[in-house]
This record gives C-alpha cells, structure tokens and sequence, in this order.
C-alpha cells in the first residue's frame, strides 16, 4: 500500500506540472547511399548524447539550437533542430572521424543478446555507485556487495547465474580481466562510471573478443568521447548514509581547431560501510587526450585507482545476523591495501573509403595486499601487457569484415608474510599467463537478409614457478581453443527483425581452480596443487532466438537460449579461508531461459522500461565426493529462476526528474545437493531518484535506495551441509539509505 501511495503521488505532482514547451521530434537516420537504417549514431546538443536504436529512429527533446550527428565511417553533419524532418540521411565519409574498436561489438549486422546502455541512461542512474550496480539495468544480470551497500569493498555482478570470471570485460577493446582469476575487481575503479561513454552488456558467447573468453557474456566499456564532449567542467560532490562521502571533478577542453582534445577526471569516496568496520576510503582518477586527423586517430587513455578496505569477505550465519543484522566476525584490524593502473595508446589509420586499422598497446599493473588472519597476510604484483591489431573493412554498406589479432603476457608475484613483521616473507612464488589469439567476422546483406560468421581462435599458457626453497618442478600447461559462432537476421519490416545465432566458446580453469584453492605449492600438496590436468577447460553451445521492434516510442528485445555445458568449472558451495569458492569439473549441465528488455515512451514526460530474465539451470549428476553422494537433475547454486526489473521515469525538461526502480530476484539455492532450508530467499527492493536542475547547468539529486527498507541478503553459502552445525551464511543488504549529490556544471 506504501508503494502504491508513494508511486500514485509522485505520478499526480509530474502531471500537475504544466508541461514544457520544449520540443519534441522522433526522426529516423539512414545511410545517404543505400537508404538503409543507421544504429548507433551519436547525436549531440551540446551537453548530452543520445543513440539512435537498431532500426536508425532516435527522439530528440532539446532546447539546443544545433545538433550534431556523427557515425563511425560517415561525414558528420550539424543541422539546426528546427531544420529537423522526419529522415535524415548521413553520407559514407573520405577522411577519418573516429574509430572505436567497433569490431568488438556487436553491431547492426550481428545476431546476438545484447544491450547498450548510452551516456544519457548511465548519468541518470549514477550517482557514485559501482558499475555492477549499474549493469542490474539489463537483463539476466543481478551484483552483490560485502560491506551491505554498492561503494566498491569488493562487488561483482551474475550473468545468467555466471560468476564475473566467466564474464569478458574490456574498456575500448583493452582487457580489464586478471588474466591468472580472470575476475575484475572493480573496487579498484572508483567513480568509473563518470568516465564512460556506453556500455555494451552481450549475454552468451556473444562476438568473439580481446582477453579472457567470453563464456557467460561480455561487457565493454567505451571510454568518453573526446570528439563529441563539449568544453565543459563540473564539480560533484556528496554525502549520505553511513557516513558516506564522495567528492568528482572534471574537464574536458572539447574538440579544438587543430584536432585536439582531452578529458580528465578526479575522484575521492569515503564511507564506513553498513556492516561493522567494513568501510572503504578510495581515490582514483582518468585522463585520455586525443588528436583527430584526416587520416589518423591518435588516443591515450589512462586510469589509476587506490582503495583501503576493512574486510568484510565471509558472510555470516543466520544465528548471529538474526541477533545483529551488521554483524562482522571479522577482526577490526583487518584490511587491506589496493591499487591499479591501466595505460593504452590506441593509434587509427584510415587507408581509403574501405579500410581502417587500429593498433593499440597497453599496460596496466596491480598490487596490494590482505589479511586472512589478525598475523597473516597475503600479497600480490601483477603486470600485464599487451598488443592489439584490428582491421576493419567495409567496401560497400551491406558488408562488413572484422579482424583482429591480440598478444598478451600477464605476470603475478603471490606471496605472504607475518603481520606486522614483514620483513620476511614465509613463501614468493610466480605465474606467467601468455596469450595469442586472433578472430575474423563478416557480415553479409542481401535484401532483407543478414548473415554473420565469427571465428575465434585462442592459444594460452600458464607457467608456475614455486618458491625457491622448495626446490619443485612445476610442468607448465597450454590450451587451445577454437570459437565458431554464426547467425542469421531477418527484416519483417523496417521496425522489427528476427534473428538466430549459434556460437561455442572453450574456456581454461582459473590459477585458483588449477591449484585447488591453494595460494602456494609446497611438497606436501604437490600431489594435488600441482597436477594442473586434473581440472579440465569447460566448453559451451550456445543457441539463441530472438525477436526486436524498434519505434520511436516503442521499442522491444526478446530472446530465449539454451546453453549446453561440458565440463562446466562450477562452485561447490564451499569457501576458501579467504571468502573465495571453491570450484570443480561437471560433466554435463545446461541453462535455458528466456530474456526481455521493454522500453514504452509515449509521452515526452514519461518512461517505463522493463528487463525479465527467466532460467532454468540445471546439472545433470552432482557428486558430494565427501559424503559420497551423487545427486541428478539439480539446480545449480546462486541462480534465481526470475530477475524482474521496472523503471519508471518522470522527466520535466528543464526542471527535474524522478525515477523510481523496483527489481525483483527469486530465491536460489545456496549448495548444488538443492538440500530444503539452504536457499538465498527471494527479494523486492525499491530504489528512488529525485533530480532538480538548478540555476543554469547545475543539478541536485537525491537518491534513496531500498526504499521500502526490506530485510534481504545478495549472496551468501552453507559450510558443511550435512552436519549438525549446518547453517546458512549471507551478505546481508543494507536497510533504507540516502545519498545527495550537488552537481555544479561551467
């Protein structure tokens, strides 16, 4: 009922507001040439950008007297807003605009599950939190956070019930994953979603890409315009519950006459966390500075982030959360110390109406250490290197090659000492992950029909060097995989297509998984920890359907899949010492589901966007090799059968906005046996965001996250499931919690 009150006043204050007169125009671009729709067209007023849908319509409500239109491989165009009709058509470009590594995307030619989320749609929902947040507005993706709130302190994402090392994440065709885990701790990317452009969410296999595989998706982030952000600075800053602060500022200088351009941000988070001593104090920054020629593109990009956090890495039995809900047993003393640092120089040659190739070379580095215990601490080095070769060639618009070939080395130091007598260390030993592979897609239309093929093909190595006092021999181990996917798209009318794919995708164990949840080998695990054979590389099919309309006011995504799994690395349910799981070898096990995303504006004012997923996991034989049990049929850990998210959003132009978000996760079981009363339980939370425009750019916003202050859990396990002791562990979710954000615009 306080839902209904709360959602019917906030509908009746927006109504009763005369509507503005600013205007309004839904208009479709197409190809100059051909006459054929353009998705993913930039169209910037001067202060924010908006992208036209797959079937080229974009609508525009502005009060900018100009706008700009551009395109990967077309002239741009500026064009007053009252000049406006209902097509507009932009001309193949003879001179070099900008280049993304767009061959890592899926692009109109593509038959894949996919969303993008746009610059306009990531400022209205952010507000300092991590991007996993974020990522929970597409579909089949939820997060978890351990410290009960989504301010870094270690948060991940689940993608059709996947863990994030399953998922391939790049920023501008760079790799973000650790090689040797292949997570990304985006703990370390404080305030990152100030400095993106778009997001790319693709759900299966997905298009072939840089890095680790792209097993349960993958997610690519571009990096912010440096053509299309105009010259501007801001200033944010914040506070809110749990002694929560954040403070971001930015510049960027915009396009100048000789073709320059850069953009730099600084950032500063603060908060204590929910649960007891589980804060996070963090500082980061980003920068890339670019020049625009007629025939070369020259960007580099940089980011560097620091965070100090109180652990907060077990969840907690249900007795003591029952008595305490901020409960942490974890020592007060306990912390840890991170930072990391990504470097890429991208350099873009355009050779002729048909061909451009992109070279980049990156670095990045990262280290810190944790306690897993009051005296006991672990750390790490890593460096990573790399080069990426892309060539993208499109003689005539209804074809379209992809190529790309990529050579990566990433180096661990893993070693522990005795706090606070540091001074000598108890082991060091060394990982060294290589990786060259290279992937090759084309796309075809004829008519009203499109086809795509996409091969991927990987080569990796893992070399492990043990601690020298050892005196162990540890046999390196390699694997090769080819990735084939393949797809067709049909037009039923210039608003809606059908589409089929077909893609597998291999994928190698973790360094966690090859050593058995193990930091270090020593002759008396060697047995075990050393035998890397006994843990297989999974492989995947992945078949999905799907179904897109795309309107000015209406637009509609649906697929379903079915995901055949061999060897599936999947968690047992079981935690190492460190909060992390364990996992092991299925043989056969599956996912299928179905997918929505539902985006309805029938008014200028108003919009409401849905995403659904509905799954049905399951693996075929599981063995509880410590109580000897084998179980049939059985759902796999931590993956709800229904993920529903609404949004509804009130916007003013001119004066304000509301959005307010309710999603919806079903239960999931906490261990593969399925045992009754080991299961995260279902939850519904409802998020508000209030923003007010202020005297010229100036904003302030107020967002009020799990508005109805329900009592729920994001992740959580069972230790020991069949014994007396058994009980169930959660991270448990922060109760109704606040954050405003002053945000001054010169």
């Amino acid at each position: 009922m306080y839902l209904i009150r709360f959602s019917f006043w906030s509908l009746f204050f927006f109504i009763s507001i005369p509507l503005s007169a600013q205007p309004l125009k839904n208009i479709r671009i197409l190809d100059r040439s051909t006459l054929l729709p353009l998705p993913g067209v930039v169209v910037f007023d001067g202060q924010k950008s908006t992208l036209s849908n797959q079937a080229g319509w974009v609508e525009l409500a502005t009060s900018s007297a100009e706008l700009s239109f551009s395109l990967t491989g077309y002239k741009s165009l500026r064009i007053p807003f009252t000049s406006l009709k209902d097509t507009l058509s932009l001309e193949p470009m003879d001179y070099l605009q900008e280049v993304v590594v767009v061959g890592l995307r899926g692009g109109g030619y593509m038959s894949t599950s996919q969303k993008t989320l746009s610059k306009t749609e990531i400022e209205d929902q952010y507000y300092g939190q991590d991007v996993t947040e974020l990522l929970q507005n597409t579909p089949g993706v939820y997060s978890n956070f351990q410290s009960g709130v989504p301010f870094t302190n270690y948060s991940e994402i689940r993608l059709r019930g996947m863990d994030q090392s399953r998922i391939n994440i790049t920023l501008d065709g760079v790799p973000l994953n650790d090689a040797l885990d292949q997570g990304v701790f985006f703990s370390n990317f404080t305030d990152f979603g100030n400095s993106i452009e778009s997001i790319q969410v693709q759900r299966g296999v997905g298009t072939s890409s840089t890095g680790t595989a792209s097993y349960a998706g993958s997610i690519n982030f571009e990096s912010i315009s440096l053509r299309d952000t105009a010259a501007s600075a801001s200033i944010q800053s914040g506070a809110g519950s749990f002694q929560t602060r954040r403070f971001s500022a930015e510049a960027s200088t915009g396009l100048k006459a000789n073709g320059l351009s850069a953009y730099v941000r600084y950032s500063e988070l603060a908060t204590d966390g929910y649960r007891y001593h589980s804060g996070t104090r963090a500082t980061s920054f980003f920068g890339s500075a670019g020049y625009y020629g007629k025939k070369d593109l020259l960007k580099v990009v940089a980011f560097s982030g620091r965070t100090k956090n109180q652990l907060a890495y077990l969840p907690e039995p249900i007795s003591l959360i029952n008595a305490d809900r901020k409960v942490n047993s974890l020592s007060r003393n306990m912390t840890d110390d991170f930072g990391q640092s990504l470097f890429s120089l991208q350099y873009h040659r355009f050779l002729g109406r048909a061909h451009t190739l992109a070279a980049t070379l990156f670095h990045g580095w990262a280290g810190g250490d944790f306690e897993v215990s009051d005296d006991l601490n672990f750390s790490l080095q890593n460096n990573h290197s790399g080069v990426l070769m892309n060539y993208h060639f499109q003689p005539v618009s209804v074809f379209t090659l992809d190529a790309g070939v990529q050579a990566q080395q990433f180096k661990r130091e893993n070693y522990a000492f005795l706090s606070p007598l540091n001074t000598q260390r108890l082991y060091t030993n060394f990982g060294l992950k290589q990786e060259l592979s290279a992937f090759l897609k084309m796309g075809y239309r004829l008519g009203k029909l499109t086809a795509f093929a996409d091969l991927q093909v990987r080569n990796v190595a893992f070399d492990y060097t043990a601690d020298a006092q050892y005196q162990l021999e540890v046999p390196a181990i390699q694997w090769q995989f080819i990735n084939p996917k393949a797809g067709l798209s049909y037009e039923l009318n210039p608003k809606s297509q059908i589409w089929i794919s077909l893609g597998r995708s291999g994928r190698e164990p973790t360094r966690r998984d090859l050593l058995v949840g193990l930091d270090d080998i020593t002759p008396a695990n060697a047995d075990t920890a050393a035998n890397f054979k006994s843990i297989k590389a999974e492989q995947v099919t992945d078949l999905e359907l799907g179904y897109r309309f795309q309107g000015p006011k209406l637009s509609l995504d649906f697929n379903v899949y079915r995901m055949e799994f061999r060897n599936e690395i999947a968690p047992t349910g079981e935690f190492t010492s460190w909060g992390e799981l364990l996992r092991k070898n299925l043989p056969e096990s599956r996912r299928e589901g179905i997918e929505l995303g539902l985006v309805w504006k029938p008014l200028k004012w108003f919009k409401l966007s849905h995403t659904s997923a509905l799954t049905r996991a399951r693996i075929k034989v599981y063995e509880n090799s410590s109580q000897d049990l084998v179980f049939s049929n059985v759902q796999p850990l931590l993956s709800p059968q229904v993920i529903l998210q609404e949004q509804v959003e009130l916007d003013y132009p001119g004066r304000g906005q509301l959005i307010l978000t309710t999603r919806y996760v079903s239960r999931s079981y906490l261990s593969n046996e399925n045992v009754d009363g080991f299961y995260l339980p279902s939850y519904l939370v409802m998020n508000a965001m209030a923003r007010l425009n202020l005297y010229k750019n100036h904003k302030i916003s107020f967002m009020v996250n799990n508005l109805l202050n329900a009592r729920y859990f994001t992740s959580g396990t069972v230790n020991g499931i069949f014994s007396p002791e058994a009980e169930a562990a959660y991270f448990v979710a922060a109760p109704r919690n606040y954050m405003i954000t002053l945000h001054l615009s010169f």
